[in-house]
């Protein structure tokens, strides 16, 4: 059984129900293989350079005109679809990790972020003014549980 559990805005702890037929080494990579897949399709679906989409399947839009120009001089990118990867910043600090036993938390972090905005008040803006977009799908959702029930059985 998966829990998402909301912690802050930009953290998901994931984890798993031990159950008793799995050592805790065979949860433990099992749960590290599915967290892993569900990190990539997140990443896959939210920093798309050709347009995000949202946690909720739709899509933020597309940039202003004026907008549009003062991107392409600056970042040397002419894509109409709004993405979150001018800087790559949130991309780059957007990562999963073990914290105990059976338990992964995937958020951003701020080790390494070279700008003067913070990743988390980047996301809590373009939350408000988009959407959610770190949070797994349902879809997403579903395929970690596959890839999880599949890494279980295979490692057992």
């Amino acid at each position: 059984m998966i829990k998402v559990l909301r912690s802050g805005d930009t953290f998901a702890t994931l984890r798993i129900d031990a159950e008793k037929r799995f050592s805790k080494e065979t949860i433990d990579r099992a749960l590290r293989s599915a967290v892993s897949s569900l990190y990539a399709d997140i990443v896959d679906r939210a920093f798309n350079e050709q347009g995000a989409t949202l946690s909720n399947g739709g899509k933020p839009g597309n940039y202003s005109t004026e907008y549009l120009k003062r991107r392409k001089k600056k970042f040397g990118r002419n894509n109409t679809a709004i993405n979150f990867v001018a800087t790559q910043s949130m991309e780059r600090n957007f990562k999963f990790e073990r914290r105990a036993y059976n338990q992964y938390v995937m958020g951003l972090s701020e080790i390494g972020n070279k700008t003067e905005t913070s990743n988390a008040d980047k996301y809590r803006y373009l939350t408000e003014r988009f959407g959610e977009f770190l949070v797994p799908t349902m879809a997403e959702i579903t395929a970690y549980e596959k890839v999880l029930a599949a890494e279980l059985e295979r490692f057992k």
